[in-house]
């Protein structure tokens, strides 16, 4: 592959969106940055920042990519609710994707499942599409762009 996506690039990584969710018909404008970390022996370690417009709290998710080997890995996460989300990613030319299968949360008693994609722009930004539910069939969807500062 001669492609090396934004998680291969250590470095500030920012973007911009909006968030829906599937119990209302509003759009909140959302911000976020990728911290991407050097890849060491146990993976390439980030943090993920998401502001929502009107929100006071920032929402912070610690993400380690590993097992990067023949265009896929293993990617784990963790935040305030998820104490260790694991999944499954791959990448292409075009293409950076992971997803979350159905599980359940440590920290609270809730399941969550989801995906996210990262399609690479000729200009060299990324088109962000993510879906996310919870157990209770509550689901938030996520359209942006990511860019390197």
């Amino acid at each position: 592959m001669s492609v090396k996506h934004f998680i291969f690039h250590p470095g500030t990584w920012i973007g911009e969106g909006n968030i829906s969710f599937s119990s209302s018909p509003k759009k909140i404008h959302f911000y976020t940055k990728w911290i991407v970390g050097e890849e060491g022996p146990s993976g390439i370690y980030c943090e993920q920042q998401v502001e929502m417009q009107g929100g006071h709290d920032r929402l912070y998710n610690r993400v380690v990519f590993s097992k990067i080997v023949n265009g896929s890995f293993v990617i784990q996460l963790a935040n305030e609710a998820i104490e260790n989300g694991t999944g499954e990613g791959i990448y292409n030319e075009q293409n950076l994707a992971w997803e979350f299968p159905a599980q359940t949360s440590q920290l609270e008693d809730s399941h969550f499942e989801g995906f996210e994609i990262y399609t690479l722009k000729s200009d060299l930004t990324y088109e962000i599409h993510a879906e996310y539910s919870s157990g209770d069939a509550f689901k938030t969807i996520i359209d942006g762009r990511l860019w390197k500062k």
